[in-house]
């Protein structure tokens, strides 16, 4: 019960350390055997590839700890933030985050292999975000967010937390799943609504023959949007539906109006090209 009360990036230095110690341990293991076997070459040769993958998965945990390390705060500047905080009449001050502080460190899916660490410094966050806003006019109005994908995916990151942070909207603070459930949260919510979705949850939810309040706009990622169900959406629910383009090393890059572009349209900053036969978004 006691790590309960450890602070979260304590907690966090004690689990990589414990990996480290571990991992230490398995590797002298695997010599004290490979010097009581050395007679047995196959055997040997055995121990050699697993002493050389244990420690490959130790420098990983080296990787992660120095990660870690990179963006821990020190408590005194913690508890200065807070006496600011407590003394301040009103709102609390909005604190400064230095452009090159790494902010969240996001994984790629693993679906061409292992999960990686993507590492994602203040600056390039507040860049991505701003660019995103602009191309969905999120900037001007308060829009009222929806989000279908949890703010621990890269899309739902950016989409949800990111937006609201940076924007002057709002984002329901539920985790609506089925169709039933993403309808009442947009009910509950003023205009003007948005749906964040994928073209997964939104086929499910256009089936489920509900009555979907009036939105001002749906965006689309996570997987190709089909042209026609883009269309039914925009047919039933009388919105506009935008596909985002992106990835988790880069975020989101580009967007289309599926139903009606056939071409993506990036975002500022973002160069369009083609490299063997596909399409190539390049950062300028």
């Amino acid at each position: 019960m006691a790590d309960a009360f450890v602070r979260p990036r304590e907690r966090c230095g004690i689990a990589v350390g414990h990996g480290v110690a571990s991992g230490l341990d398995r590797i002298e293991e695997a010599v004290s055997e490979l010097e009581a076997t050395s007679h047995d070459l196959a055997r040997v040769e055995d121990i050699v590839s697993e002493v050389e993958r244990k420690v490959n998965a130790l420098r990983r945990q080296v990787g992660r700890a120095r990660r870690y390390a990179a963006y821990r705060i020190a408590d005194r500047d913690i508890d200065v933030l807070a006496d600011t905080a407590r003394s301040a009449t009103g709102s609390p001050p909005v604190p400064h985050i230095a452009p090159g502080h790494i902010a969240a460190i996001l994984f790629t899916s693993g679906s061409t292999g292992e999960p990686r660490a993507q590492s994602k410094t203040w600056e390039e966050l507040y860049g991505v975000t701003l660019r995103a806003m602009d191309r969905f006019a999120f900037r001007e109005t308060g829009h009222q967010i929806v989000a279908t994908v949890p703010a621990q995916h890269s899309y739902g990151f950016e989409s949800s937390v990111l937006y609201t942070l940076l924007g002057p909207g709002t984002v329901h603070s539920g985790h609506p799943l089925y169709p039933a459930d993403v309808c009442e949260a947009l009910h509950a919510l003023e205009a003007p609504r948005v749906l964040i979705t994928t073209p997964l949850h939104l086929d499910v939810c256009l089936r489920a023959g509900l009555d979907w309040p009036e939105l001002a706009g749906i965006v689309s990622a996570t997987a190709p949007l089909d042209p026609d169900l883009a269309a039914s959406a925009e047919s039933q629910l009388g919105t506009i539906l935008f596909e985002i383009y992106g990835c988790s090393e880069a975020g989101a890059l580009a967007r289309r109006r599926t139903n009606k572009e056939s071409a993506v349209i990036p975002y500022a900053g973002v160069r369009r090209g083609r490299k063997g036969g596909g399409l190539r978004l390049q950062g300028a």
